[in-house]
């Protein structure tokens, strides 16, 4: 009978296994954590769709952990299934920043913030996972590329439009 692992997944009797899983698992958890967060809103509900990631991610290898990329994209999609919604910057935003001062005034969301917030939630969904991906979660492009199942080449090609995009708007926000 198979010991089972914190992510809930049989571990296999081979110590290789777990001795190359485990500081993968390290590395990642959190992003993958923080990425799920965004997502949900909820800690918990994160939590629990790294853990479906992870065990997910110890059953598809038994020599090498996958990409990381691949964790990211299958948080998508475990997320997709369980049918949870984006929530918006500014919500996510004014919920840390109430989380590190619970005992001070609530939070207020500087007009800088809150008009870069409302032009990115305003995006298309592609594009706005994209740029959510590189620049709230700290994604890598080829990380990117994995989530938005394209190519790097791809990811930066509509990073200098959305780029382009962006500034077009903030002009016209300032005339």
């Amino acid at each position: 009978m198979a010991d089972t692992a914190i992510i809930g997944a049989p571990v296999p009797r081979d110590p290789q296994s777990v001795d190359r899983f485990a500081p993968y698992y390290t590395e990642h958890y959190a992003r993958v954590v923080a990425y799920a967060r965004r997502r949900t809103g909820d800690l918990g509900a994160a939590e629990a769709v790294a853990a479906t990631v992870f065990a997910q991610a110890w059953r598809k290898t038994r020599l090498d952990p996958p990409p990381s990329g691949w964790l990211f994209l299958t948080a998508r999609r475990v997320l997709d299934e369980r049918g949870a919604a984006d929530v918006t910057l500014a919500g996510l935003w004014l919920a840390e920043a109430a989380a590190t001062a619970p005992d001070g005034p609530p939070p207020e969301l500087p007009a800088d913030l809150a008009a870069t917030f409302a032009a990115v939630d305003a995006l298309p969904p592609a594009d706005r996972e994209l740029v959510v991906a590189l620049g709230w979660d700290g994604l890598t492009t080829a990380e990117c590329a994995t989530l938005l199942v394209t190519s790097p080449v791809t990811v930066r090609a509509r990073l200098t439009a959305l780029k382009r995009s962006l500034g077009r708007h903030a002009g016209r926000r300032a005339s």
